[in-house]
């Protein structure tokens, strides 16, 4: 379990967790000046890991009780990495004054720092928490349902566009960072050069979002309800936020009348030609802004979850 967490305190850090560039340093390379650093989706990924295989322990006990030990031993990992996500330290990974999850700095003298950068970093705790807290959970989606943070017109942003007019900056032992949002291909040749988390949206991490939320109105009931989109005076309980994400993220894929889908942009081919225009490609992330279809165009295996979202919930 702890090959990840050196100091053994349940806060995860290192390793390449395939969300790429989407903050300040390279996570597959040691830390600069000998700082460590906390990750608040590498610590919510292992708790969501321990409830999966506490599920699926509980599924086979039924059937064969040697696996109910199983499930007793990912119940107590989900529990110390909750904890220490949230309390370690006083406030773990949380931080109060903006109510969101940020990654922490701990520098060679053990002092920390959270980094306060909006992305999915801060957000992938809702698919591991089972029952958020409520004012926690309402202060994330607060930002989450933003159209000035992470709500696109077509999903759910990877970076929140509140720094698109203010990247978030910062020296550490000698180095300057930045992080922009970027809404469509990555503009930098940092962490390979194909590493697009700054901004578009991506399938897996979003239907996860909204397979969450739809969780959480399951524990909080139809009375939970926050303005969707935030600022808009309109009220909606978690299934029916749930339900417009999802209309948002299927929308990429839907003709306009022009017979234009915003997946394949300002393409002629795939809007007019007859053997295109009824065939969408399944592209690997999409635009932040424009819902334009970018990277590779094969990724059937996570972009085709769009299916799902056209069934009823």
């Amino acid at each position: 379990m702890n090959r990840k967490d050196p100091e053994g305190n349940n806060l995860f850090a290192g390793g390449f967790l395939g969300l790429d560039n989407i903050g300040l340093f390279d996570r597959s390379q040691p830390m600069p000046g000998g700082h460590a650093l906390h990750q608040a989706d590498g610590t919510a990924w292992m708790a969501f890991y321990c409830s999966t295989i506490l599920a699926i322990a509980l599924e086979i006990a039924s059937q064969d009780p040697d696996y109910e030990d199983v499930a007793s031993k990912f119940f107590e990992h989900f529990m110390t990495i909750s904890d220490a996500m949230n309390y370690f330290g006083e406030t773990g990974l949380w931080h109060e004054e903006e109510g969101f999850y940020y990654d922490q700095i701990r520098y060679p003298n053990d002092d920390t720092r959270h980094i306060r950068v909006r992305s999915l970093v801060g957000l992938i705790p809702l698919i591991a928490a089972e029952n958020l807290e409520g004012k926690r959970l309402e202060r994330l989606l607060r930002y989450l349902f933003s159209e000035d943070e992470f709500l696109s017109g077509f999903g759910i942003r990877s970076l929140s566009k509140y720094y698109e007019e203010q990247p978030y900056r910062l020296n550490l032992a000698g180095e300057d960072f930045e992080v922009k949002y970027t809404p469509g291909d990555s503009d930098s040749w940092r962490f390979g050069g194909n590493s697009n988390w700054r901004g578009p949206v991506w399938f897996p991490i979003s239907f996860l979002i909204i397979e969450a939320l739809r969780g959480y109105h399951q524990f909080y009931g139809d009375d939970f309800t926050l303005e969707f989109p935030t600022g808009s005076g309109t009220s909606l309980n978690l299934e029916q936020c749930a339900d417009e994400l999802s209309d948002r993220m299927t929308r990429l894929f839907l003709p306009d009348g022009e017979g234009r889908r915003p997946c394949h942009g300002e393409s002629e081919r795939y809007a007019d030609d007859p053997h295109f225009k009824a065939y969408p490609l399944f592209y690997e992330f999409f635009h932040g802004d424009t819902g334009k279809g970018l990277g590779a165009s094969h990724q059937t295996g996570w972009t085709a979850l769009v299916a799902e979202l056209f069934r009823p919930a």
